[in-house]
């Protein structure tokens, strides 16, 4: 079957019109034409499909007109992945690349947060399935066969469904500690390089909060080194500038010897690039790999073990600190604060030690 670039279109919406276009294209083939009722309708979606729709409203009706056909399986897909693309489009990407496991993440939780838990299973089935086809039929470069692939794997929804609002998990400050530790002394494979470059985008995870692929796509010129310690400008979703800052005790002695063996290599302008080839981007899924084998060294065991984790764990952090919701709100890049609220679990735990007190 034929690849495509990724970012096919001149706007991520015209790049998604395309895909959503081949997703559904691919997914009426695979189906049978049993309880098709009206052959006529059905033939002439596939054939409105087949001249590539202009807007996501045009698929959307192809889609629905396909159910009154007779054809229900498409129209299971249709409203998770237009209101997918609406949140795509309004957080303003540049590129496809930009959907990472945190967006799909966030976009669950947060945007979604009044749907049950069944409809959340289904909205995150159908948004999985969906950027797998697009990871199975994309090329980075025409005719090399090699594609960006989403490794977006969302094993828990965290947020509010039905009545309940779920705690998101997080280290403890023991775990943390142990963590580090361990962080320190693991080894990443027989490359020297990784062992540092992973140590330093690690640690610049758990000690900023920052996202997996804000870490990746970090620009050199976009760190400020100060006496006590460095600043940090981050482009969080939307392209959304936020600043963050981390203590020389918790990254100088690795970040200074990254910064004089390994960052010297860096061919891309960024403060990261690939271990093997320097011209490229850090891999995020290498990254997120990398802190699951430390979480699984370290035997801590959370029911989503991976980098998210140690976003949550520096928010409950902080809180647990401050007090400052706002602050939080801030320093994670949450433009609503509905998403930061999942953190004052802190004070419903101290809540429920009153049971205690009669």
């Amino acid at each position: 079957m034929a690849k495509f670039p990724l970012d096919i279109g001149d706007t991520v919406e015209e790049s998604l019109i395309f895909w959503y276009t081949r997703y559904f294209i691919s997914k009426i083939s695979t189906l049978t034409k049993e309880g098709v009722k009206n052959g006529t309708l059905y033939e002439e979606c596939k054939d409105a499909l087949a001249a590539s729709p202009r807007t996501l409203e045009e698929i959307h009706k192809i889609i629905n007109d396909m159910k009154r056909a007779g054809l229900n399986g498409p129209s299971v897909y249709i409203k998770p992945l237009l209101l997918f693309a609406r949140a795509i489009i309004k957080s303003r990407f540049e590129s496809l690349r930009e959907i990472d496991e945190d967006f799909v993440q966030s976009f669950l939780s947060s945007d979604m947060y009044d749907k049950s838990d069944a409809t959340l299973t289904n909205y995150k089935n159908a948004i999985i399935n969906f950027l797998n086809y697009v990871s199975a039929y994309n090329e980075n470069e025409p005719n090399s066969g090699n594609g960006y692939v989403f490794s977006i794997k969302i094993k828990k929804i965290n947020g509010v469904s039905n009545n309940t609002k779920k705690i998101p998990e997080f280290m403890t400050k023991k775990e943390m500690d142990k963590f580090l530790k361990v962080l320190d002394e693991y080894e990443f494979g027989r490359n020297a390089d990784a062992q540092i470059v992973f140590r330093v985008a690690i640690k610049l995870i758990l000690f900023t909060g920052a996202r997996v692929n804000e870490i990746a796509s970090l620009n050199y010129k976009d760190i400020s080194f100060e006496d006590d310690g460095i600043v940090i400008k981050l482009k969080g979703k939307g392209k959304k500038e936020r600043v963050v800052a981390i203590a020389n005790r918790n990254i100088k002695t690795d970040l200074d010897l990254y910064l004089k063996y390994i960052h010297p290599l860096c061919e891309n302008g960024r403060l990261f690039c690939g271990i093997m080839n320097h011209k490229i981007d850090l891999n995020t899924r290498q990254i997120s790999k990398a802190v699951e084998q430390v979480l699984d060294h370290a035997k801590i065991n959370k029911q989503k073990n991976g980098a998210h984790l140690l976003r949550h764990s520096y928010a409950t952090f902080v809180y647990n600190q401050t007090r400052d919701l706002r602050l939080v709100q801030e320093l994670l890049g949450h433009a609503d604060s509905k998403t930061t609220q999942i953190y004052t679990h802190i004070d419903n735990e101290r809540i429920k030690k009153t049971r205690d007190l009669f």
